[in-house]
């Protein structure tokens, strides 16, 4: 009797650790090393970048972000095993001090001062991330390894040994100043991108400046003209800020 007493205490002590330990709902597969370098390459890393990489299995792009740029970078899984993993390839990297593995649902998870967010999800997860994508910072780069995001289009892809890399440039808050509807956001965050995009590129032919930093500041200009537009036009109720879900 007393060691049955013994075993349900220990199985009752034990019930929260197993209620934290959730589980991925897809199966673990890396990036390649020669993908996680194009992929870092195609968002323009540097330094002063913070990086996020959801569902970050084994560490390795966060890890090489921060041995190759110096710069913060964050993962988050679901997965306790390759959290640890994780954290112990980061301490063998000796990038411990730039670089953190957090174990949380990277659907409730907190990554608004992400300037990079790094995926390899499955597609349905993609578009379940959108909504969250679409409301960060202008200037925010997100890359995808060998998935899309369906109706949102990519500002640019590359390809490394037969696998895919997409970039998109989040001009979320232009979009957000003249619809809620998520197809709508997409349609304006694409053309704000594009203007953007465009804009920065000539700026930086034109007058031999860097790339990247021009591009963000092309969002900036692009963000105070949709701003200006909005006003012009009338503002936009609170409630109409509010998503309208998808119809299925």
């Amino acid at each position: 009797m007393k060691a049955l007493i013994a075993v349900s205490a220990a199985l009752i002590a034990a019930a929260p650790s197993f209620a934290r330990d959730q589980y991925p709902d897809v199966i673990y597969v890396p990036t390649p090393h020669e993908v996680v370098d194009d992929m870092l390459r195609l968002a323009n890393v540097h330094k002063g970048d913070v990086l996020y990489d959801l569902g970050s299995g084994d560490g390795r792009i966060a890890i090489a972000a921060a041995k190759k740029y110096g710069i913060k970078a964050v993962g988050i899984d679901i997965d306790p095993e390759r959290i640890r993993e994780a954290t112990e390839n980061a301490k063998k990297a000796g990038v411990t001090n730039l670089v953190q593995f957090r174990q949380e649902d990277l659907f409730k998870a907190d990554f608004r001062d992400a300037t990079v967010v790094t995926l390899y999800l499955l597609p349905s997860l993609n578009l379940k991330l959108r909504p969250t994508l679409l409301r960060m910072k202008p200037g925010t780069r997100v890359v995808s390894h060998a998935f899309s995001m369906d109706d949102w289009r990519p500002d640019q892809t590359d390809n490394v040994e037969g696998r895919t890399a997409y970039l998109w440039i989040v001009p979320a808050a232009v979009a957000f100043q003249f619809s809620s509807r998520q197809r709508t956001l997409a349609a304006i965050s694409w053309v704000a991108g594009t203007l953007a995009s465009a804009g920065g590129l000539w700026l930086s032919f034109r007058y031999d400046l860097p790339t990247g930093p021009v591009i963000v500041c092309m969002f900036g200009v692009v963000l105070l003209a949709a701003y200006g537009l909005r006003r012009a036009l009338g503002r936009v109720p609170e409630a109409s800020l509010q998503p309208v879900p998808e119809q299925s």
